[in-house]
Order: C-alpha cells, then structure tokens, then sequence
C-alpha cells in the first residue's frame, strides 16, 4: 500500500505541508502537543526518503505502515468483484 502514520514534533510550522513531490498527504491532524500526518509514498519512492525527511524536519514520536485490517480487504475484494459483473 505505502500509506504510512507518523507521530512528529515539527522543527517549523508547515513542513508537512510542503512534502516532496514523490510523497502525498492524505491527512494531519494534531493531537496533544505534536501532529499526526497519514501519508502514501509514490512508487518510484523509497520508505527510507520518507523518513529522512521528517527526521530533518522534526522529532519522530511514532512511525508505522498503514496495514489493511482483514475486514478493509474483504471489502476490497467485493468491490473489485461486483465491478467486474457490472462490466461484463
């Protein structure tokens, strides 16, 4: 998936919001004295820049891969199926 949650204290004001081109934000919010930034790495990217990244930029208190629960899969799968009738 490549959707990442990381927990930082940032160095500036709005350095989550002036990523690099090669990640994208798909939300932040904060939470207690620090912020909380769910972002999707683009495929030609690395794990290791992301995290680079906010390691210049702030103090990382949690960072995690985003895994689909068994349910989110599922439904996932019947999606994909029903498109498929419909298409046909």
């Amino acid at each position: 998936q490549g959707i990442y949650r990381i927990q930082y204290i940032p160095h500036q004001l709005g350095m989550v919001e002036t990523l690099p081109q090669q990640f994208e934000l798909l939300s932040v919010e904060d939470v207690n004295n620090s912020r909380v930034a769910v972002v999707k790495i683009k495929e030609q990217s690395q794990t290791n820049e992301l995290l680079q990244y906010f390691m210049n930029n702030s103090r990382i208190q949690l960072f995690e891969e985003e895994v689909p629960s068994m349910n989110d899969i599922f439904i996932q799968k019947v999606e994909s199926e029903n498109l498929e009738r419909e298409q046909s």
